[in-house]
C-alpha cells in the first residue's frame, strides 16, 4: 500500500479517535464523503484547508506532507521477513506522531546506535 497523504490524515484520525464525519464537520464539510475522498486518495486537500485539518488532527501542516514524499524509505520489494519488517517500520515512521518517533528514536539510542554513524 503506498503512504499518501490520505493514509496519513486517516491513520492520524483513527489513532486520536475521531471519526470522519467529525473531521468533516470541523472543516466545514456537510458530510463524512469529503473525508472519505480524501483519505481514499479521489480528492485532494483543498489548500484553504490544509491548516484546519492539520489543528484538527493535532499535528502540523508540514508532518501531513512530509511523508507523502518519504517513498524512498521502502525500498525492498521482497517477501523475505526482513522486508516485510522494514516495510511495517518504514509504515509505521510514516503514520507516527512526532512524540512516538521521538520515544523510538530514545529507544534505538539505548540500543547503542549512535546518531553520527547516520552521515
Amino acid at each position: 500500500m503506498a503512504i499518501t497523504v490520505g493514509t496519513i490524515i486517516r491513520a492520524r484520525r483513527k489513532e486520536i479517535g475521531m471519526t470522519q464525519e467529525e473531521l468533516a464537520k470541523k472543516l466545514g464539510y456537510k458530510s463524512k464523503v469529503s473525508i472519505n475522498k480524501i483519505e481514499m486518495g479521489e480528492r485532494k486537500i483543498p489548500s484553504d484547508k490544509v491548516g484546519l485539518v492539520a489543528d484538527a488532527l493535532g499535528i502540523s501542516p508540514d508532518y501531513i506532507y512530509q511523508w507523502g514524499k518519504r517513498d524512498d524509505l521502502i525500498e525492498e520489494k521482497a517477501d523475505t521477513p526482513e522486508a516485510k519488517s522494514r516495510r511495517l517500520i518504514a509504515y509505521w515512521l510514516k503514520i507516527a506522531t512526532p512524540e512516538q518517533i521521538e520515544m523510538v528514536a530514545n529507544m534505538v539510542r539505548l540500543m547503542g546506535v549512535e546518531e553520527q554513524s547516520l552521515d
